[in-house]
């Protein structure tokens, strides 16, 4: 049987043996080029990330620095203040370290007495002359608390950190004699800061926050007369 006497619908075309073997490597090569399928873990492993490495994790998280043998904690890039990490003031040649400026430089909240421009401590709105901040945990001392609960006076703070010097930090990490402490900014002039960013000189301290007195502040925002400066501990005394 032939297939001629088949209706036109139901006839096929007849292949040669040639023909055959074309089909059935044209068949062969479209199941080969259709991609396998991936079983659900197969597909999940190459669409996971893989993890970070602890190390990545914990500079990220702000863990321990990446510097070896540093137990402080890390800031921006992985390392600790001390070995470079964090941000630093934007003014040009200023070391000081803050997200976008450093007090000094308007990075803070100033103290909320007017005619004061330093800086406000903690979380209140008056500088330390004013009585803001934490105060030195001795009794009857009312300087601020400089670091663990103490005063520079009574041992609290940082040391300088230039080799050999056993002198308290004041800025930078350095104390006064090797550039921690701010100079006036009268050009020239190489006095220390004694307030509002002159020397005693040029205009610098702060005055008495009484209205009309032109005094200097002594302490607590009061000129001695209205009340500033230290007072006699002893009973009675009222000098």
């Amino acid at each position: 049987m032939d297939g001629s006497d088949l209706p036109p619908s139901f006839a096929l075309p007849l292949l040669t043996r040639g023909d055959e073997e074309e089909a059935a490597d044209a068949r062969e090569e479209e199941n080969t080029a259709q991609p396998e399928k991936q079983t659900p873990s197969v597909i999940s492993q190459a669409t996971e990330e893989p993890p970070d490495s602890a190390e990545e994790t914990a500079d990220r998280r702000g863990f321990q620095c990446r510097s070896e043998n540093c137990p402080k904690f890390a800031q921006a890039g992985g390392l600790c203040i001390a070995h470079g990490g964090g941000y630093r003031c934007q003014t040009p040649f200023c070391a000081f370290f803050n997200l976008r400026t450093c007090p000094d430089h308007g990075g803070s909240k100033r103290c909320g007495v007017t005619g004061c421009t330093r800086v406000a401590l903690g979380t209140s709105a008056l500088c330390c002359a004013h009585g803001g901040g934490r105060k030195c945990s001795i009794k009857k001392c009312d300087k601020y608390d400089a670091g663990q609960g103490f005063c520079l006076a009574h041992g609290g703070g940082r040391d300088c950190t230039t080799n050999g010097c056993t002198k308290k930090a004041i800025r930078y990490g350095l104390c006064s004699g090797h550039g921690g402490r701010a100079r006036c900014k009268v050009e020239g002039c190489t006095k220390y800061d004694r307030g509002q960013g002159k020397c005693k000189a040029h205009g610098g301290g702060y005055f008495c926050k009484v209205q009309g007195c032109g005094k200097k502040d002594k302490g607590g925002g009061l000129c001695v007369a209205h009340g500033g400066g230290k007072k006699c501990y002893v009973e009675g005394c009222t000098t």
